[in-house]
Protein backbone atom coordinates (compact mmCIF):
# COMPACT_ATOMS: atom_id res chain seq x y z
CA UNK A 1 0.00 0.00 0.00
CA UNK A 2 1.24 3.55 -0.80
CA UNK A 3 2.25 5.69 2.42
CA UNK A 4 0.09 8.53 3.13
CA UNK A 5 2.06 11.18 1.11
CA UNK A 6 1.90 9.48 -1.94
CA UNK A 7 -1.82 8.16 -1.90
CA UNK A 8 -2.56 11.90 -1.10
CA UNK A 9 -0.66 13.21 -3.75
CA UNK A 10 -1.98 10.49 -6.50
CA UNK A 11 -5.66 11.70 -5.32
CA UNK A 12 -4.75 15.33 -6.39
CA UNK A 13 -3.41 14.58 -9.22
CA UNK A 14 -6.25 12.95 -10.49
CA UNK A 15 -8.55 15.48 -8.60
CA UNK A 16 -6.92 17.87 -11.15
CA UNK A 17 -7.45 16.09 -14.20
CA UNK A 18 -10.76 14.93 -13.22
CA UNK A 19 -11.57 18.76 -13.09
CA UNK A 20 -12.43 18.85 -17.27
CA UNK A 21 -15.96 18.20 -18.38
CA UNK A 22 -15.47 15.10 -19.97
CA UNK A 23 -12.70 12.03 -18.87
CA UNK A 24 -11.34 8.99 -20.72
CA UNK A 25 -11.94 5.54 -19.24
CA UNK A 26 -8.44 5.59 -18.25
CA UNK A 27 -8.75 8.70 -16.26
CA UNK A 28 -11.65 6.76 -14.62
CA UNK A 29 -10.24 3.68 -13.73
CA UNK A 30 -7.18 4.85 -12.23
CA UNK A 31 -9.66 7.18 -10.06
CA UNK A 32 -11.68 4.08 -8.99
CA UNK A 33 -8.15 2.32 -8.32
CA UNK A 34 -7.10 5.36 -5.95
CA UNK A 35 -10.65 5.38 -4.33
CA UNK A 36 -10.33 1.39 -3.99
CA UNK A 37 -6.84 1.82 -1.99
CA UNK A 38 -7.75 5.01 -0.19
CA UNK A 39 -10.92 3.44 1.57
CA UNK A 40 -8.71 0.54 2.04
CA UNK A 41 -5.97 2.49 3.74
CA UNK A 42 -8.58 4.35 5.86
CA UNK A 43 -10.18 1.39 7.26
CA UNK A 44 -6.50 0.06 7.59
CA UNK A 45 -5.90 3.15 9.77
CA UNK A 46 -9.26 3.76 11.37
CA UNK A 47 -8.86 -0.01 13.11
CA UNK A 48 -5.43 1.08 14.04
CA UNK A 49 -6.67 4.35 15.52
CA UNK A 50 -9.60 1.98 18.03
CA UNK A 51 -6.82 -0.49 19.09
CA UNK A 52 -4.92 2.77 20.06
CA UNK A 53 -8.24 4.28 21.48
CA UNK A 54 -8.46 0.52 23.64
CA UNK A 55 -4.95 0.74 24.53
CA UNK A 56 -5.33 4.53 26.01
CA UNK A 57 -8.29 3.42 27.89
CA UNK A 58 -6.23 0.04 29.62
CA UNK A 59 -3.36 2.87 30.42
CA UNK A 60 -6.20 5.17 31.99
CA UNK A 61 -6.86 2.78 34.77
CA UNK A 62 -3.40 2.36 35.57
CA UNK A 63 -2.10 6.70 35.21
CA UNK A 64 -0.81 5.62 39.12
CA UNK A 65 1.91 3.36 38.19
CA UNK A 66 5.21 4.94 36.70
CA UNK A 67 5.49 5.93 33.26
CA UNK A 68 2.21 5.41 32.54
CA UNK A 69 1.31 9.07 32.09
CA UNK A 70 3.92 9.84 29.62
CA UNK A 71 2.74 6.42 27.76
CA UNK A 72 -1.05 7.43 27.84
CA UNK A 73 0.39 10.77 26.34
CA UNK A 74 2.79 9.40 23.58
CA UNK A 75 -0.13 7.30 22.63
CA UNK A 76 -2.53 9.83 22.73
CA UNK A 77 -0.59 12.65 20.52
CA UNK A 78 -0.05 9.34 17.89
CA UNK A 79 -3.92 8.51 17.66
CA UNK A 80 -4.57 12.05 17.32
CA UNK A 81 -2.10 12.50 14.45
CA UNK A 82 -3.34 9.37 12.66
CA UNK A 83 -7.52 10.79 13.19
CA UNK A 84 -6.01 14.20 11.31
CA UNK A 85 -4.10 12.12 8.89
CA UNK A 86 -7.44 10.17 8.15
CA UNK A 87 -10.13 12.84 8.46
CA UNK A 88 -7.58 14.53 5.07
CA UNK A 89 -7.75 11.11 3.58
CA UNK A 90 -11.69 11.07 4.01
CA UNK A 91 -12.17 14.39 2.77
CA UNK A 92 -10.00 13.96 -0.41
CA UNK A 93 -11.39 10.72 -0.57
CA UNK A 94 -14.91 12.59 -1.19
CA UNK A 95 -13.98 15.41 -3.14
CA UNK A 96 -12.67 12.57 -5.83
CA UNK A 97 -15.64 10.51 -5.54
CA UNK A 98 -17.76 13.30 -6.42
CA UNK A 99 -15.52 14.12 -9.27
CA UNK A 100 -16.28 10.20 -10.11
CA UNK A 101 -20.03 10.30 -10.22
CA UNK A 102 -20.33 13.33 -12.13
CA UNK A 103 -17.80 12.05 -14.73
CA UNK A 104 -19.74 9.27 -15.01
CA UNK A 105 -17.98 6.87 -13.29
CA UNK A 106 -19.68 3.82 -11.58
CA UNK A 107 -22.73 3.57 -13.99
CA UNK A 108 -23.29 0.22 -15.42
CA UNK A 109 -23.05 0.27 -19.39
CA UNK A 110 -26.73 0.57 -20.83
CA UNK A 111 -28.50 -2.90 -22.10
Amino acid sequence: MADHGDLLQRIDDLSARAASPRADPELLSAIEDVLAEGYMWALTEEAESRRMGSRLDRLVEALDEPGVAMEARRLALQQRSLDHRIDTLRARLATIREQFVRLGGGQSAPV
